[in-house]
């Protein structure tokens, strides 16, 4: 039997139907809509429900446990629930390719996690990406055994989880752009609406899903004196007092308008956190922003009787990244601390619970100074010798 999530709590739920319904449909909102990937063609279809698409894929007992487990507090952000729907999908295609044509967490076993996660590194498959699909499954059999009241299933072992390289050097950690680049970035925005929204998302080192779904009603005030009440991770409000001049930049953009949603695009839908994605890859390639030389040699006219070069792909060159919401988020706290702000503040203005979380932004800056502080140290040593190669002699740098 296919699952209906629209019809669902008012069969399964007839003696609370009203109240089911407004989970369900807070719970669609909250998932939002993604385009499926085709596991054949590698392409992305069109666009549709993360719930109604776990409804396919999972069976009926599995897909009423899997909406309680993403409305509960054991998912606890917007995007991790996004990030854990799409987890479920990857994991039914897995149990699909052992025979289950619908996804039951019983099929999901130790010995299926072992081949899985080879296979995946055999792939290339990031060790995020791994932990972060273990981690997904781990915790929604942590939530049945909870709900069943039963003794919790360890399918996940500390030797199932690929170790992650953190560092600032890792080939996936996250770039920080430098001035120059952020200014070339936002020189190339196509219209006010999208240079606010590059900006806001800059200058208030926000996730974008917090200013995606802020309403207008958050902005207190208007002209060079607003304040924006953001809701941040955790469902923490902030007051934010925003620059004068991004006062104004507001003040333009709205032109009066007193509904809606913060963010509009200039054909006036509202902004999604995809739409934003895709704004800021669009604007790094346009003004060479974490691009590889390679990507722009094929343009041109190619001189007479010379081999045409292979299309470059963004998708497939190791050496390009796309400019994404979390690397303006990166380089705004980055930023900060190049400027002399203490941690304590940081960690404050980006939220982060654990300071931690905020060092791991912070080292990326100072790894690198003190890597090539204490290698030019090393030159004292052997400076004798350049001299006597180089012929000339090396002042101190």
């Amino acid at each position: 039997m296919v699952n209906n999530p629209t019809r669902r709590p008012g069969s399964e739920l007839a003696t609370a139907a009203t109240r089911a319904e407004d989970a369900y449909a807070r719970l669609r909102a909250q998932l939002s809509d993604v385009a499926p990937r085709d596991p054949v063609s590698n392409r992305l279809g069109p666009r549709r429900d993360r719930l109604e698409l776990l409804a396919e894929v999972c069976d009926r007992d599995t897909f009423a446990l899997v909406a309680d487990w993403l409305s509960s507090t054991a998912v606890k952000t917007v995007d991790s629930k996004r990030n854990y729907a799409d987890d479920v999908r990857h994991w039914a295609a897995v149990v699909a390719e052992q025979g289950h044509p619908r996804f039951n967490l019983d099929a999901v076993t130790p010995g299926l996690i072992r081949t899985w996660r080879l296979s995946e590194e055999e792939r290339g498959r990031a060790a995020g990406t791994i932990n972060r699909r273990l981690s997904a499954v781990q915790s929604l059999a942590d939530f049945r055994a909870f709900k069943e009241e039963r003794q919790p299933v360890r399918l996940v072992t500390r030797f199932d989880r690929p170790k992650e390289d953190r560092s600032a050097g890792a080939a996936r950690s996250t770039p920080v752009l430098e001035a120059d680049e952020l200014q070339r970035l936002m020189s190339a925005c196509a219209d006010a609406h999208e240079t606010l929204a590059v900006l806001l998302t800059y200058t208030l080192a926000g996730r974008v899903s917090e200013l995606c779904t802020a309403d207008l009603s958050a902005l207190q005030n208007r002209g060079r004196t607003c304040r924006l009440d953001l809701t941040r991770k955790g469902g923490k409000v902030r007051v934010f007092t925003l620059p004068p001049e991004l006062c104004e930049l507001l003040d333009a953009v709205l032109d009066g308008r007193t509904g809606g949603r913060l963010l509009l695009r200039a054909d006036g839908r509202p902004y999604t956190r995809h739409d934003v994605d895709s704004v800021l890859t669009r604007l790094g390639r346009q003004a060479r922003v974490l691009t590889c030389p390679d990507a722009y040699t094929g343009r041109g006219r190619r001189p007479a009787g010379a081999e045409p070069r292979p299309r470059h792909s963004f998708r497939t060159c190791k050496r390009c990244r796309d400019v994404t919401p979390h690397v303006l988020r990166a380089s705004k706290l980055t930023h900060m601390h190049d400027a002399g702000v203490p941690l304590e503040e940081i960690q404050q203005f980006a939220d982060h619970a654990d300071p931690a979380t905020t060092l791991g932004y912070i080292r990326q800056r100072d790894d690198e100074a003190v890597k090539a502080r204490n290698a030019q140290a090393s030159v004292d040593l052997y400076r004798h010798v350049l001299d006597r190669w180089t012929g000339q002699t090396t002042g101190a740098a």
